[in-house]
């Protein structure tokens, strides 16, 4: 796909996250401590070679790969170019977020997108996956109470609602 896609019309952005070098940290420290118990030099070896790997390839996740919402469609792009697109109203059909136990305490998981052709692309270790999902969900239904006024939307009328609390938080300070 070799559209390009406008930068005014963009919405939102997310990115990888950070502790996409969480596991190959982890993992590198677990190998080193075996390399220090065994002292021998093939273990070095297995040691600096799967470790090298395992950042070089969360370096490139971590470093190319974005997800922009615009106002009708969402885009997943990779290395500057567009991996998977949508449009929200004729082909989306799910939209699910995953964090484990690590992702919940550091905000950061994976997103699944699924169209209407059950096509799907999972987008792992993207920032504030339940915020994608909301600035997401609440655009789709923006595109569809246009279309149908008698849509009953869950995230807007969320969103609004908590608008009104910080409202009257702020009031009630002000007073």
């Amino acid at each position: 796909m070799s559209k390009k896609i406008n930068p005014k019309a963009i919405i939102f952005k997310e990115k990888t996250s950070i502790f996409v070098f969480l596991y190959p940290s982890l993992i590198s420290i677990f190998m080193f401590w075996y390399f220090i118990q065994n002292k021998t030099q093939s273990s070095f070896l297995l040691f600096f070679f799967l470790s090298s790997i395992m950042f070089f390839l969360a370096g490139m996740n971590f470093l190319k790969k974005e997800l922009i919402l615009t106002s009708s469609s969402v885009y997943i792009c990779a290395n500057n170019k567009i991996k998977f697109s949508l449009n929200l109203v004729s082909e989306l059909q799910s939209i699910d977020i995953r964090q484990e136990k690590l992702g919940t305490i550091f905000n950061f998981g994976t997103v699944v997108v699924l169209k209407n052709d059950k096509t799907f692309y999972e987008f792992f270790f993207i920032n504030d996956p339940k915020n994608c999902l909301e600035k997401i969900m609440t655009r789709y239904e923006k595109n569809v109470l246009k279309i149908n006024p008698n849509f009953e939307p869950k995230y807007l009328n969320q969103t609004n609602k908590n608008n009104k609390e910080n409202e009257i938080k702020l009031d009630s300070i002000e007073d």
